[in-house]
């Protein structure tokens, strides 16, 4: 409303979204509009929506009072990417039924990567309604999701689920994989039935590589889990290097498909895992003859997170990392058939280390070398050359928190990243701490010869300010890391 913008945003074939990042460039529905859409009936033979990209973005407040449209809403559409895209403090429409948050219906080969979904409240009063639903997926069609968020999430009247469907019946039925997924800290009151009492709803061939399932509630129903499998298409759930802990129930997965249903069998397939009450924690509703596949590497003990507060006391953005003496370090398996580990982790650290990987979606992380030695090796002929002259100021940063007793209000210099550029190409610049963790990117552009300023205002991807300390930031230029500095933050 304020700058007449149109919302929702049709998406047209071979042509991206691309935002300068998800700070600056936000997508604002007003709690009334839908905001993207890329939409083609099933029945349209003649045209095709494919090839396109929406990245570097954030969605807030997204939905109109219809059916199924929510914040972003793709139907049959292929070849697709949504990168880098935060949905966020939005609602639904009580009065409407059958709403979907975050819809994907009939799509195939799409790509999901660095997604965060988080503090939304999805308050409806029908049946079917879902924060994500990825359904009416045909044989063979696929999906790829790396470095997924669902946190913090909240639905008081409605089961408001993760809902993977599909339409065909194993070996064709619908795939998605999904690798370091977190699933954390999000409440949903469901209507009391089991096949609705849990968080992840399973119809179709699923695999989790590298899982975190923890701290969430279901309420309203007997033995809730996290995850419910099967309805009609005989659904299939491998789970490996994944973490389902603390979910308020004695269960982690249940088979709910009803005998009236027909098909089957559903499987699940689990190995190298932390599963809280181990096989125990798997169980089946109706006795149907589902099959429990409990390999190798199972282990059902505490994960020993870091917690949400570090040994200074400050929040930590990531909980759900492991701590030192985790039993998920180094328990996880890189023996996945047709499967390639990405490089990173979702907080940003290497994925692998030395060899092993852990349980879970963070991989723990310590680097073995000062931030001195980091910084040597990783300067390039063109940093001991000065092309890029990186630097920051002013530095050190100081600012204050609000002190009411004092009159002071919150205030915070912030500091510039300057540098030069001496040719066009891709620039990123990321903001890590002390203990090399990711804490924010603050420029991601194709960009031509010349100088840059970029604005960092202490604050990181969650938008709180930092503790007091030293911050290191990175360029990579062509994905090439060619400069790095350091700012000093005192509160």
């Amino acid at each position: 409303s304020l700058n007449n913008q149109l919302f929702p945003l049709g998406m047209r074939n071979n042509v991206d979204i691309v935002g300068a990042e998800r700070e600056s460039t936000i997508l604002d529905g007003e709690d009334k509009y839908s905001l993207v859409h890329a939409r083609i009936s099933p029945d349209d033979l003649h045209n095709v929506l494919a090839n396109f990209t929406v990245k570097n973005l954030t969605i807030t407040r997204g939905h109109k009072g219809s059916h199924r449209y929510g914040a972003l809403f793709y139907r049959s559409v292929n070849n697709f990417t949504l990168e880098n895209v935060d949905f966020t403090n939005s609602g639904s429409p009580r009065e409407r039924r059958g709403f979907n948050f975050i819809t994907f219906e009939a799509c195939d080969n799409f790509t999901l990567r660095n997604i965060c979904i988080y503090n939304n409240d999805i308050t409806t009063d029908g049946w079917g309604e879902a924060l994500f639903t990825a359904h009416r997926m045909e044989s063979g069609q696929t999906m790829y999701a790396e470095n997924i968020r669902f946190r913090d999430n909240y639905s008081p009247d409605g089961p408001s689920r993760i809902y993977i469907k599909g339409t065909g019946r194993p070996p064709d039925s619908y795939h998605a994989t999904f690798v370091n997924l977190e699933i954390t800290d999000n409440a949903i009151y469901p209507h009391g039935h089991w096949g609705y009492g849990a968080l992840f709803y399973i119809d179709a061939k699923v695999r989790l590589v590298n899982t975190t399932v923890v701290g969430n509630r279901v309420y309203n129903v007997d033995n809730p889990a996290a995850i419910s499998m099967g309805n009609y298409y005989s659904p299939e759930l491998s789970v490996y290097n994944s973490i389902f802990y603390d979910n308020g129930g004695d269960y982690q997965m249940y088979f709910s498909r009803h005998p009236s249903h027909g098909g089957g069998p559903d499987v699940i397939n689990v190995s190298h895992s932390l599963i809280e009450n181990g096989r125990d924690g798997i169980t089946e509703i109706y006795d149907v003859g589902s099959i429990v596949n409990w390999g190798e590497g199972n282990i059902d003990d505490d994960p020993l997170f870091a917690g949400k507060y570090n040994e200074f006391g400050d929040k930590n953005r990531y909980p759900y990392m492991l701590s030192e003496d985790s039993p998920a370090r180094g328990a996880g398996t890189l023996d996945i058939p047709d499967f390639e580990f990405p490089e990173y982790d979702i907080a940003g650290n290497p994925r692998i280390v030395d060899g092993k990987i852990d349980m879970g979606a963070y991989q723990y992380y310590k680097p073995t070398t000062s931030i001195e030695d980091e910084e040597r090796e990783g300067v390039t002929e063109r940093l001991r050359d000065g092309e890029f002259n990186l630097r920051n100021f002013p530095n050190p940063v100081t600012y204050l928190h609000s002190d009411r007793q004092a009159g002071q209000t919150r205030s915070s210099t912030g500091t510039t990243i300057a540098f030069e550029a001496p040719e066009s190409g891709e620039v990123v610049i990321e903001i890590y701490n002390v203990k090399g963790q990711f804490v924010r990117r603050v420029f991601d552009a194709y960009i031509t010869k010349g100088e840059y300023n970029v604005f960092w205002d202490g604050k990181d991807e969650r938008g709180r300010y930092v503790a007091t300390g030293f911050y290191m930031y990175n360029l990579h230029f062509n994905d090439e890391l060619v400069a790095t500095g350091r700012a000093t933050f005192i509160k």
